[in-house]
């Protein structure tokens, strides 16, 4: 029977990110900064603020800033969660630009380095407007304003990077916009389209992430929107009794999260790092940092002699989808440079589907090694044995 080990070094996109606050106009000592970069973490959320030209444009030495803020988590290889705001207090009205042309302008200002970058930005959250950036207490919160800067962000960004926005009842307005006004670019902006969630868990509609009267409507948009882009946000203890661990890991599912905040809610957190589950070793903040966004288990493979192949078997037991192709390489032993390929037969892999990779040969060897490639980056993407199992039975 051929041993088979599974090469878990890196998992892109996906997971437990960190906070890291900037004010656009002060320069940062990244020599001090580094120190706070968390190696285990693969995502951080860059908040910009944007205060201090709330009345005019970002001078240069701004964008200069942004410019290098780009540069330090490139450097470390972390890919960013971007969100521009004008408050940080909680008073969206009394700090946000007097005129939404400002906010507009702003977009246009900083595009430039966010298309340079967009290969590390997972998303975008939010267009600028809002308390903390969230899109509520604003003077620029109905549909027509929201519709008019997520089309300025949009094209000012050409498109190349997605954006998120902070309820389904937006995005269904927004769409109800594109269509009235005949938007030439629908089906393409519509793919940029995703949602973040700071309230999560909290209440049975997420503090008014979602309404009472489209409850049912609401989930099954996420579901549609987590099959385009990645879900995330914060979770927050509330309403909800997050005492069972069940319960939080269920909520996680049903709103297919890729990525939470891992400083907010600590209460949340710190009752999951106590929480355990079906053993002494696998705790409720233990499972969700393995299933937040994807988790690619080995599942097996079939040997057929007679059409000179084998298939490879990977199930995503994670709470979200894997985004995009996956390339699986063949090693025979963890340092031979003689590798086999073979691409996934789909584009995205849903949690529970099981995804297939056809290699024309008719055995292996008694042990391989198996690494997993983004097809689109060129990333490495972690593979797992199957838990609790190591049969790897399908």
């Amino acid at each position: 029977m051929c041993r088979v080990i599974c090469i878990s070094d890196d998992t892109p996109s996906r997971g437990w990110y960190s906070l890291y606050p900037f004010v656009l106009s002060e320069t940062v000592d990244y020599g001090q900064l580094k120190w706070s970069i968390k190696n285990y973490e693969y995502l951080v959320l860059a908040r910009i603020n944007l205060y201090e030209f709330r009345d005019s444009d970002i001078d240069d030495a701004a964008l200069d800033n942004l410019s290098r803020m780009f540069d330090f988590f490139r450097t470390y290889k972390k890919e960013i969660i971007l969100r521009f705001v004008y408050d940080i207090d909680g008073n969206g009205l009394m700090n946000e630009p007097e005129s939404i042309k400002i906010i507009k302008r702003h977009m246009q200002q900083v595009a430039p380095y966010i298309i340079k970058n967009h290969d590390i930005i997972l998303t975008m959250q939010g267009v600028f407007i809002g308390s903390w950036g969230e899109m509520h207490t604003s003077r620029y919160a109905d549909s027509a304003d929201i519709a008019d800067l997520v089309i300025t962000l949009y094209e000012a960004v050409k498109g190349s990077v997605n954006i998120a926005l902070r309820k389904p009842s937006q995005i269904r307005e927004f769409v109800q916009f594109l269509d009235a006004t005949l938007y030439p670019d629908k089906e393409k902006l519509m793919k940029r389209i995703g949602l973040y969630d700071d309230a999560m868990l909290s209440t049975d509609t997420d503090m008014g992430t979602f309404s009472y009267d489209n409850l049912d409507d609401d989930m099954k948009m996420l579901k549609e929107l987590s099959s385009i882009n990645a879900i995330g946000g914060e979770a927050v203890s509330g309403d909800i009794d997050l005492d069972e661990p069940e319960v939080s890991i269920e909520g996680l599912k049903k709103r297919y999260v890729t990525y939470l905040n891992s400083q907010y809610d600590p209460e949340a957190v710190g009752k999951w790092k106590k929480q355990y589950l079906y053993d002494e070793h696998m705790t409720a903040y233990k499972y969700i940092t393995e299933h937040l966004g994807y988790r690619l288990e080995y599942r097996g493979m079939i040997f057929n002699p007679f059409g000179l192949r084998t298939v490879i078997f990977f199930k995503n037991t994670g709470f979200a989808p894997f985004y995009g192709k996956i390339k699986l390489l063949i090693n025979e032993n963890n340092q031979s440079t003689q590798k086999l390929e073979a691409i996934s037969n789909k584009d995205i892999i849903k949690p529970g589907e099981t995804v297939k990779f056809v290699f024309k040969k008719k055995w292996f060897p008694w042990q391989l090694y198996l690494t997993g490639v983004r097809v689109a980056d060129g990333k490495s993407v972690g593979l797992y044995r199957r838990e609790r199992d190591s049969s790897g039975g399908i």
